[in-house]
């Protein structure tokens, strides 16, 4: 009995009920969703640390170099929708739809 997984498997058998997933696999389950949910918000600050950075950098530039031209805009209104679009993947939808992590 030792060394031995006392909990059934997970396995679905043609014609047979499908027996419930063991504790242990449901725990493993959702640490690896929690972990992937981290991972994608710890990229999206990133990605907003990089933003704001680098649209310092543009406007500082453009101050600089054409201070009656303004061209630094058009970088920061584009790079704000993709970084939009960013944000409501990784807060708004992040639990529906597919799950990426998972091993099926």
């Amino acid at each position: 009995m030792e060394g031995r997984n006392p909990l059934p498997e997970a396995v679905a058998r043609p014609g047979k009920r499908r027996e419930r997933m063991p504790m242990e696999e449901k725990f493993e389950q959702s640490l690896s969703f929690t972990r992937v949910k981290v991972q994608r918000k710890l990229g999206f600050y990133k990605h907003l640390f990089v933003f704001v950075a680098a649209n310092l950098v543009l406007l500082f530039a453009n101050l600089a170099a054409t201070p009656h031209q303004p061209w630094f805009q058009w970088p920061l209104i584009i790079w704000s929708g993709v970084l939009t679009g960013h944000g409501i993947r990784v807060f708004v939808f992040s639990g529906k739809g597919r799950f990426y992590g998972s091993k099926k």
